[in-house]
């Protein structure tokens, strides 16, 4: 038999976890607070772990955690990549505040991911393999406004903005969460079990 044991880490903090937005399945940079937090788990011991396989959702603020701490916390140029523009001018925070509140800096309606979804991304340790199935739970209308706003509150002003007959944004029930999450679990031990005997995936 195979036992798989699954180490799970949120992302650190972002700018919308920082301004108290709902974020669900759109994305945010990190803070110098979620920078922080993942240099301290990367730093720790499970920063120095070398683990079968990393994953992370198809999101940059997942991916530069996971990336953080891989690289064990380390600084420098691979640090400062990693961090990408997290580390910003107030004004430029604000800004962002804004794209990330109404679906991007482009208008359309979507979020812009750095990463494209299933990419794998090299980090010092190993690849990160990203996942949407990973993806936090989509949370509809409210994605994108204060955590304080009611779901009602919140589809009320989306039909205001976008008009009544506008297309509703994702929302996911709990079992709609779970059945995404544990394909993805069936998954990784079917993996697991096709690698426990390969010699050079297991020592």
């Amino acid at each position: 038999s195979v036992i798989v044991r699954l180490h799970l880490v949120r992302h650190g903090e972002t700018e919308a976890n920082r301004a108290n937005y709902v974020l669900g399945q759109r994305d945010s940079p990190l803070t110098s607070k979620g920078i922080g937090q993942a240099v301290a788990l990367g730093r720790h011991s499970i920063g120095r772990h070398a683990f079968w396989r990393a994953y992370a959702s198809d999101f940059d603020r997942t991916v530069k955690t996971a990336r953080i701490i891989l690289e064990g916390g380390e600084s420098g140029t691979r640090f400062e990549d990693a961090c990408g523009d997290a580390q910003q001018p107030e004004r430029e925070v604000g800004r962002r505040e804004q794209e990330y509140q109404h679906g991007g800096s482009d208008g359309s309606g979507e979020t812009t991911v750095m990463e494209k979804p299933g990419q794998e991304v090299s980090a010092k340790i190993q690849t990160i393999i990203q996942d949407k199935r990973l993806r936090e739970r989509a949370k509809g209308v409210r994605e994108g406004r204060v955590k304080t706003m009611t779901y009602d509150e919140a589809l009320k002003l989306h039909r205001l903005e976008n008009g009544d007959d506008a297309e509703l944004p994702l929302f996911e029930s709990d079992d709609d969460v779970w059945k995404r999450v544990k394909d993805w679990i069936d998954e990784v031990v079917r993996d697991a079990r096709n690698d426990v005997n390969r010699p050079d995936v297991f020592d």
